[in-house]
């Protein structure tokens, strides 16, 4: 995969069969002080999230294969440059004593509140870069996480579909 693998980029690799992903886009969003925000928990593998992934993409319901109708959603949601981050340098984080993420067991939510982050931000304090990083390759690693005993396609097309309602809908 490119150095600058999106989570869209990811989960279409995963899709397709990698089992090596490299890429330092976690790291390049921390050093913007962009906070990822994807949720990870609560997949119901009975749910079939593929429909539901459909439903709001009904222009590619016409299409038979399946690995295909997910890669033109992701296409989709591409172009349509959807984030799953905040931006830890607004003022709106200022007083913020929330992790930056919730239910997030990394060392940064853990430790530290929004508004903790905000300030090193604001002060360009190299601890920002370092603390934004753990949390965003956390939550990389929490992603790549969920398909480590996914063994069918079908249920390949059901997490990667589900991912994408979660979070990009």
């Amino acid at each position: 995969m490119s150095n600058k693998a999106t989570i869209i980029d990811v989960l279409l690799g995963l899709l397709a069969g990698a089992n090596l992903i490299e890429t330092d886009y976690p790291l390049s969003l921390a050093s913007k002080g962009l906070i990822l925000q994807l949720k990870t928990k609560g997949f119901d593998p009975t749910i079939d999230h593929v429909a539901r992934l459909k439903s709001v993409f009904s222009g590619v319901m016409s299409i038979s294969d399946a690995d295909l109708q997910l890669a033109l959603i992701a296409d989709k949601l591409n172009e349509k440059q959807l984030t799953v981050d905040l931006t830890i340098c607004q003022r709106s984080y200022r007083w913020n004593e929330a992790p930056l993420l919730p239910n997030c067991q990394c060392y940064t939510c853990l430790h530290y509140s929004r508004s903790y982050l905000y300030h090193l931000f604001e002060v360009q304090e190299m601890n920002a870069n370092i603390l934004a990083a753990i949390h965003n390759m956390k939550v990389y690693d929490d992603l790549i996480g969920l398909f480590a005993g996914v063994s069918s396609g079908e249920e390949m097309r059901n997490l990667v579909a589900w991912v994408m309602v979660e979070n990009f809908n």
